[in-house]
């Protein structure tokens, strides 16, 4: 399961120039979110989509590529926690009836009070999550690491 907070929306390419911190990076392990990078797609001229995938840990499907980059745009999420499937956040029943159960996909909430519900849940207990980091943290730890 996982919580983002949509805070903008940008071209792919602004995305691969803007965000080299995501690019995935095989070299740090699979506990670190580095691995996992989802900046993937490098603008190509060269290229009948007008981009190329990059080599990654994590997304490995080049077929992926045309529905990938079909949509021109990516979010940007500036507040985002993930729970893997074997540290899963225990979820209140006052707050899963919330929820339809799926085993993928994503659930949109309506209603400024049930957000705000869940959300805070969320947050109070960042550390049971397997990646917490804000966007800021990521860049920070990057420009840290090339000092």
């Amino acid at each position: 399961m996982y919580l983002a907070r949509i805070s903008d929306r940008i071209p792919i390419a602004q995305y691969w120039n803007d965000y080299p911190q995501k690019h995935p990076d095989k070299a740090k392990g699979k506990d670190d979110p580095a691995y996992y990078g989802d900046n993937i797609y490098k603008p190509d001229d060269a290229s009948s989509l007008g981009f190329k995938r990059v080599e990654s840990c994590f997304h490995c499907k080049e077929s992926d590529l045309p529905h990938d980059v079909g949509g021109k745009n990516v979010i940007i999420c500036k507040e985002f926690y993930y729970f893997s499937a074997e540290n899963a956040l225990k979820i209140p029943d006052e707050i899963r009836c919330d929820f339809n159960t799926v085993q993928r996909g994503y659930k949109r909430f309506q209603g400024e009070e049930r957000i705000n519900r869940f959300v805070d849940f969320v947050r109070n207990r960042k550390g049971e999550c397997r990646f917490y980091r804000t966007l800021t943290q990521i860049i920070n730890q990057k420009n840290q690491s090339e000092i």
